[in-house]
C-alpha cells in the first residue's frame, strides 16, 4: 500500500491537464473534474486523488474504494459533500498530504 501511496502523490503534483488536451492547452478545472473518473478507471490504482485550483480556491475530488473514509479520518470537518474545498488555496504539502498520509497510516496499523 505504501508504494501505492507515492505514485498518489505523485499524481496530486502532477494533474493538470487532461486526456485529449494539447500539452499548450490547459485544461480547465472543469474539464478535469469530468476527465478525472477516466484518469481514475486507467490508473489501477486503488485510489486517486486529485486537486483542482483556481485563482482562490482547491478542490480536491477522489475515485476508489475506501478513498472517502480516508478523506473522513484525514480532514474532520468533511461534510460528505464528495469534494472537499479548500479556502484560500490550499498548498499540497502542507494541507493535503500530510493529513492524507497519516490516515492511512492508520488504515495500515
Amino acid at each position: 500500500m505504501l508504494k501505492k501511496l507515492s505514485v498518489l502523490l505523485l499524481v496530486l503534483a502532477l494533474v493538470s491537464v487532461c486526456p485529449g488536451v494539447p500539452a499548450e492547452e490547459p485544461a480547465s478545472p472543469e474539464r478535469i473534474e469530468a476527465e478525472f473518473p477516466k484518469i481514475y478507471a486507467s490508473s489501477k490504482m486503488d485510489m486517486l486523488f486529485c486537486l483542482v485550483s483556481t485563482e482562490n480556491r482547491t478542490r480536491m475530488i477522489w475515485c476508489g474504494d475506501g478513498a472517502e473514509a480516508l478523506v473522513r479520518a484525514a480532514f474532520p470537518d468533511y461534510d460528505g459533500s464528495g469534494s472537499l474545498i479548500f479556502e484560500p488555496k490550499a498548498p499540497r504539502k502542507s494541507k493535503v498530504v500530510p493529513p492524507l498520509t497519516r490516515a492511512l497510516e492508520e488504515k495500515q496499523k
